[in-house]
């Protein structure tokens, strides 16, 4: 599984340059990862956020 802090980071850059978050398969591409490892990453990336308070869940607004 591809770490937290990488996956954040791969996300922040890409934003930053292109304007948008990479889709599932740009992630792919970019880390070598299969599509059930970054669903995995980025499903805990959530949790840790949503644990943090930094944004709260779509579906509890």
């Amino acid at each position: 599984m591809i770490s937290d802090l990488e996956l954040l980071q791969i996300l922040f850059d890409y934003s930053t340059h292109y304007g948008h978050l990479p889709s599932l398969v740009e992630l792919e591409i970019k880390t070598g990862k299969s599509k059930n490892d970054l669903v995995q990453s980025l499903e805990a990336l959530e949790k840790v956020i949503m644990f943090c308070g930094k944004i709260k869940h779509p579906q509890k607004i």
